[in-house]
């Protein structure tokens, strides 16, 4: 069973998940990856510290992936969480492994 609901998650983030990716400048994808270090909601002033920018600079990204519907304002003010269910564990599971974090 265990194994089933992983292949039908793994299907999902290829469906669902991989397409919403697709289309994202590699800031909205860094942004995205500064929060999977969270296990809950992410404030603003960690993710940006996470990809080494002012949160004034990473509020332009929120804003981006708040218009895409990839995140969600959180009931904290300041911070965000994911829309999608699993969608932190699927980032998670496709972590990019060299420079996670563009340079612009």
């Amino acid at each position: 069973m265990i194994q089933g609901i992983q292949r039908a998650r793994s299907k999902v983030g290829q469906l669902v998940y991989d397409s919403a990716l697709a289309d994202l400048s590699p800031m909205d994808r860094a942004f995205l990856d500064a929060m999977t270090v969270d296990a809950g909601p992410s404030k603003i002033a960690d993710i940006a510290e996470r990809m080494g920018r002012d949160t004034n600079y990473a509020s332009q990204y929120r804003l981006r992936l708040l218009k895409a519907e990839l995140i969600r304002e959180n009931r904290t003010r300041g911070s965000v969480t994911f829309t999608l269910p699993y969608f932190r564990d699927h980032l998670r599971s496709v972590a990019r492994v060299n420079d996670p974090w563009p340079e612009s």
